[in-house]
């Protein structure tokens, strides 16, 4: 109960930091809203499965931009300011700390999705045709873009560094995504193999049924291979390279 409370506390104070630094804010409040205007401005979809792939486009730029980019600055900056070195030397736990510190970022990329998507509805869209596999879709999201801050924040020796090293996700990530709507079915089972792709098409099909990029019953296979490889890839990083105390 103890170490309960005290990650339940330690979440609050790092939501109240996120979104204190403006540029993190900025991400957070600003990305959300964006996308709901563009939604309710541009045409919108015919189809549930226009819809599904319009959302597993918009759920793939709140993992990049508000999860995966935030993540990767707040791990690398408690680590540098000497933050998480204090904290492990109290009497909190290192699951406690690590529950404290990404329990917001979920919790604010649940927030901006479900938000965005309750609009969408609002406007004209469909519900979803499998609500547990758009769900787990989100779900599964934000754990591997959570993963991938960790991982990139292990490679990172400052928070500058981290738009370096942040680079190679988001190139992958956004290729793969162009990748699953080409003709060729080894660039989609390719692009489906990329990180936070698995989650993203989750989405779609569980919006729009099969009729968003890749095929069923290719998703039986294709999607947990991808899922699966981007969590063991980055958690081998973290745990090889992550350090508590500065690089």
């Amino acid at each position: 109960m103890t170490g309960m409370r005290a990650a339940v506390l330690l979440g609050l104070t790092e939501l109240k930091l996120l979104l204190r630094k403006k540029i993190n804010a900025a991400s957070v409040l600003g990305v959300p809203v964006a996308m709901c205007v563009v939604a309710y401005s541009n045409d919108r979809p015919d189809t549930a499965a226009g819809w599904g792939s319009m959302f597993a486009h918009s759920f793939m730029i709140v993992l990049l931009v508000s999860t995966f980019l935030v993540s990767t600055t707040v791990f690398t900056a408690r680590r540098q300011s000497l933050v998480l070195k204090r904290m492990r030397t109290a009497e909190i736990t290192d699951a406690a700390l690590i529950a404290g510190m990404v329990t917001p970022l979920i919790v604010v990329t649940l927030a901006q999705m479900l938000g965005y998507l309750a609009f969408c509805v609002a406007i004209g869209a469909p519900l979803p045709e499998n609500p547990l596999l758009a769900l787990g879709g989100i779900l599964l999201g934000a754990a591997i873009a959570l993963l991938a801050g960790a991982a990139t924040a292990s490679l990172s020796s400052s928070v500058e560094v981290t738009q370096i090293t942040a680079m190679p996700l988001l190139v992958a990530a956004l290729g793969g995504m162009i990748a699953t709507f080409a003709d060729s079915d080894l660039a989609r089972t390719l692009g489906m193999l990329m990180p936070l792709n698995g989650p993203t098409d989750m989405l779609a099909k569980g919006w729009g049924g099969g009729g968003a990029g890749i095929q069923l019953p290719e998703i039986a296979l294709i999607l947990p291979a991808g899922i699966a490889l981007s969590a063991v890839v980055l958690g081998v990083i973290t745990v090889r390279f992550y350090k508590w105390e500065p690089r």
